[in-house]
């Protein structure tokens, strides 16, 4: 580094105990990953969520999954909608917005699940 410039330097992955491979950055991912045609790469526990939980656990093998670009958009709406049996007077994407990762990550598996035909 020349002298009076920080340099800051974060690795492209790294591993996160529990979870899987983490990437730097959604593209560095889906550079990593691959994109198929027909399909988005999902976050279960949204990307909005960077902030709070750094991008090596957001960006990750075992945070993202690919699903038909047409489940994906309905989860998305879900995400936007108001069910006041689970969110009350607030969207699910608001009801979930605080909550620690474990948790957001258990609901939205659930969420995918529900959504891509499972039990």
């Amino acid at each position: 580094a020349r002298a009076g410039i920080a340099v800051r330097s974060m690795a492209l992955t790294t591993e996160v105990a529990g979870l899987g491979t983490g990437y730097r950055s959604f593209s560095a991912f889906k550079t990593a990953m691959g994109t198929r045609s027909g399909h988005r790469w999902h976050h279960i526990v949204e990307q909005r969520q960077v902030g709070v939980f750094g991008p090596y656990k957001i960006h990750n093998t075992g945070n993202l999954i690919e699903l038909d670009i047409k489940v994906h958009d309905r989860i998305s709406a879900y995400y936007s909608s108001i069910v006041p049996e689970i969110s009350g007077r607030f969207t699910i994407r608001q009801w979930l917005n605080g909550q620690s990762f474990e948790r957001q990550l258990e609901f939205g598996q659930r969420v995918v699940k529900q959504f891509n035909g499972g039990p």
